[in-house]
């Protein structure tokens, strides 16, 4: 009777135990193919060992200082041009007499729930920016949102509770833009750190013209009226 072989034929590139280059086909030992390109456990491996290009550990989409191409846990690209200067906001806002405000909480809203993942309605949130009482929920929610991304990508992070409480002192002499100047360089800094350094200013879109331009023009005529009333009331 015809014996099986104690050691059958062994497929090119098998498997080779950890620290043993080149392998050894011992009796009873099962070489498995290995894909190239995957490292422990078969999760896929980023070039240059775990943590490099956008990976975190096992192979996971990871978002962190100098990461390259992915958010928190790995939620579309990390776009480097967010960013926005003090004038650039200051100078739209008297502008636009205050509307674009709302123009930039919405932008901002939508690049923070997109960079966490979650699933916030921006437009229903920045509506709420002009309701009493619940503006300042608003803005808590979305300082809240901003301290865990501080921390997501090794920031100290900050007490929004605090910032939200002397928002609310601050609007009653109306000063709470002084909170919101301090918020944007907050942005700004996570925006440093989330893009390695490599963030830069947003182009400006024909939406934020439109917040600024419109609300001018508006404000322009109704004077013009008010004016024309006058001289054919007299």
């Amino acid at each position: 009777m015809n014996q099986p072989p104690q050691n059958p034929p062994q497929p090119p590139g098998g498997w080779e135990p950890p620290g043993q280059p080149g392998g050894s086909n011992l009796p009873g030992q099962q070489n498995y193919p290995q894909a190239p390109g995957y490292g422990q456990q078969g999760f896929p491996q980023a070039p240059g060992g775990y943590g490099q290009q956008g990976y975190g550990q096992q192979g996971y989409p990871q978002q962190g200082y100098g990461q390259q191409g992915y958010g928190q846990q790995g939620q579309g690209n990390l776009d480097p041009a967010v960013k926005r200067s003090y004038g650039r906001v200051i100078g739209f806002s008297i502008l636009s007499l205050g509307v674009y405000t709302l123009y930039w909480f919405y932008v901002t809203r939508k690049q923070l729930s997109r960079e966490l993942g979650t699933n916030d309605n921006a437009g229903l949130q920045t509506l709420g920016n002009i309701v009493p009482v619940l503006n300042f929920f608003v803005a808590h929610w979305l300082w809240r949102d901003l301290d865990r991304l501080h921390k997501n990508v090794g920031l100290q992070g900050f007490d929004a509770g605090l910032y939200t409480a002397v928002n609310v002192v601050a609007a009653f002499v109306g000063a709470n833009f002084i909170v919101y100047l301090i918020m944007l360089g907050k942005f700004n800094e996570y925006y440093d750190r989330s893009r390695g350094g490599q963030a830069t200013d947003a182009p400006i879109t024909k939406g934020e013209i439109a917040a600024v331009v419109i609300p001018a023009i508006v404000f322009v005529v109704v004077i013009v009226l008010i004016i024309v009333i006058a001289v054919a009331a007299s």
